[in-house]
């Protein structure tokens, strides 16, 4: 090691496997930048060093690793969540707390729970359970999304600036902060920034204006004009409807879809899916149109929610979806704009697979996946 002078530290193996071993060194740093490399004695004595460019029996000084402890993300996790114990709430789901705010077609709350069916779960029904979860020893909140939305998962928002009526609005939402914070209680909103729904401003500006549209580098469109295309022959295929077969079903949300998007449909008799966007979309589902965040107007956008909810509702923390399909360089941008707007923000992920890189102290606290064998 080299900081202020050289000195040769000593490593020792800590843990082994039957494939590997694993050696450590504490390291007191006495300058902000230090070079570092690898020494080795074999069995027989021979010197080995392992550098930049790999292992050899010498090394340069140009080979060596810088650290600098500016560049250096030292990761602090908020206090509160050690120890904590988070319950998580699909709001439509959890209890009815103001009947006035059922939509038509509400379903009775104790009949079995369909795809597209409202069972009138409110804001309102979740403070009236506040003391219920405390007594569980529940003291952090996860909430599914809340914002303005057409169906009951609400992942699909079209406005990310107000919670859904059928919740009980953003008064509702204030007096659950309120109350869940006066019982020392944290709350955690969900949220997806990767796509919105088309009666999304931004989306409906560009299917009037198409390729003139000021939020045109917001989407990704494959073919102009933005459309959708739809295949109603193909209902009787099985296979093509997916939801496990279940063509009425599908049929229904597709027709809800058309009616709620505005986006235009055309008919077409050929193969392919039943559907098909002329956009680019989460996993091609017709109402979840893509937003590019490399575009800066797009990617500004996204910070201001972010933003918004910490500064004007004091929630505690975010739940990002599927944050692995958004620009890798957003989330650095999003951690600043959180934690400068609340120091002790947590922000967690949806991320399958290898996490790590997204976990360095510069994007995200945690992570969670649904990988269940």
């Amino acid at each position: 090691l080299e900081d202020d002078q050289f000195r040769p530290l000593e490593i020792s193996e800590y843990a082994s496997t039957d494939r590997f071993k694993f050696w450590e060194v504490q390291i007191e740093f006495r300058s902000k930048t230090a070079k570092f490399s690898f020494a080795a004695t074999t069995n027989d004595d021979l010197n080995l060093y392992f550098g930049t460019s790999g292992i050899a029996n010498f090394i340069s000084p140009s080979e060596k690793w810088i650290f600098n402890s500016d560049e250096f993300n030292r990761h602090k996790i908020p206090d509160w969540v050690y120890g904590g114990v988070m319950y998580q709430i699909f709001p439509d789901r959890f209890k009815n707390g103001d009947s006035s705010l059922n939509l038509n077609g509400t379903l009775p709350w104790d009949s079995l729970p369909t795809r597209l069916g409202f069972h009138g779960g409110d804001l309102y029904g979740v403070i009236e359970k506040l003391d219920y979860l405390k007594e569980l020893g529940v003291n952090i909140l996860y909430l599914n999304p809340i914002f303005l939305s057409g169906s009951t998962h609400k992942y699909d928002s079209w406005d990310h600036f107000k919670v859904d009526d059928s919740l009980g609005g953003d008064e509702a939402f204030r007096q659950l902060i309120t109350a869940a914070h006066s019982r020392d209680m944290k709350v955690v909103l969900d949220c997806s920034l990767n796509h919105v729904h088309p009666r999304h401003y931004a989306f409906q500006d560009l299917i009037k204006n198409g390729e003139d549209s000021k939020y045109k580098n917001w989407f990704t469109v494959y073919d102009y004009p933005v459309r959708l295309q739809h295949r109603p022959h193909l209902y009787s295929n099985t296979y093509k409807v997916g939801w496990d077969g279940n063509a009425e079903e599908y049929k229904t949300y597709l027709d809800k879809t058309f009616k709620e998007s505005k986006v235009p449909v055309e008919i077409i008799h050929d193969d392919g899916p039943i559907v098909e966007p002329s956009y680019k979309a989460w996993w091609g589902v017709p109402d979840m149109p893509k937003v590019n965040l490399v575009d800066k107007d797009a990617r500004q956008w996204a910070l201001d929610v972010t933003e918004y909810w910490i500064k004007n509702f004091d929630i505690d923390g975010w739940r990002m979806d599927v944050a692995k399909e958004l620009d890798f360089s957003f989330w650095k941008d999003f951690r600043k704009i959180a934690t400068d707007s609340k120091k002790d923000i947590l922000l967690l992920s949806e991320i399958f697979g290898d996490t790590s890189q997204w976990l360095q102290g510069d994007r995200f606290d945690g992570t969670m996946n649904y990988s269940f064998s």
